[in-house]
């Protein structure tokens, strides 16, 4: 009979009550990768899921990449991201990190686009109150992850700003041997492009840094 992949999902080791809680994701994922045929990411389950365009081949494993957030809710897991009435600023999370001085973004290729923008719109400080969001928000399918838009690169393309690929200034990856890597212009630049609309197939995207802008009002 034909096999398929099967997916595998990453069990978070936050807030386990097991005597023997489970290995960091992380580790899980690098022990998956190292041991299987063929290894694709899964985080929505659109074009990635089994069966479809982009999962693993026969007898390889599809990773639902949700396990590697800290917060579920971040994540394709759940299917609507609210931030608090007190704005980002009082959500801490390390799934998304802003960088206020720089106006750029690390976001857990985990993370959903509509969950991204709405903690970047919603962000706060005492000194300031605009929030922020990226130059081109491309929200058409914001259900898909940050790692899906990036590998995918077929969803909310801009003219003047390309697609999700064309967002990306520096990248971190694991590759087949388990190494993680982190990707830029400037360091090992061919794996960087190759990476970005790569459909997984070069390595699983555990994060990318994007810019951002201030958000501004929208007039008619």
């Amino acid at each position: 009979p034909p096999r398929h992949a099967r997916d595998v999902s990453l069990r978070a080791s936050l807030n386990h009550s097991s005597a023997r809680p489970p290995a960091s994701p992380l580790l899980q994922l690098r022990t998956a990768v190292k041991e299987a045929e063929s290894v694709k990411a899964v985080g929505a389950g659109m074009s990635w899921s089994q069966n479809h365009l982009a999962c693993a081949d026969a007898g390889g494993v599809n990773i639902v990449t949700a396990g590697l957030c800290s917060n579920i809710e971040l994540t394709a897991a759940r299917p609507f991201y609210l931030a608090p009435a007190g704005g980002s600023r009082s959500f801490h999370t390390d799934d998304i990190t802003i960088d206020e001085d720089k106006l750029t973004v690390d976001v857990k290729s985990c993370v959903t686009v509509q969950a991204l923008l709405e903690y970047l719109a919603a962000y706060r400080t005492d000194n300031f109150h605009s929030g922020y969001t990226l130059e081109s928000p491309s929200t058409f399918y914001v259900g898909m992850t940050v790692g899906g838009a990036v590998a995918g690169g077929t969803h909310g393309v801009s003219l003047s700003h390309g697609g999700w690929p064309q967002k990306v200034i520096e990248a971190t990856a694991m590759l087949a041997s388990g190494e993680v890597v982190k990707v830029s212009k400037r360091w090992r630049p061919k794996l960087f492009s190759a990476l970005k609309a790569g459909a997984s197939r070069l390595g699983i995207l555990l994060s990318v840094k994007l810019k951002i802008i201030v958000q501004g009002d929208v007039e008619e």
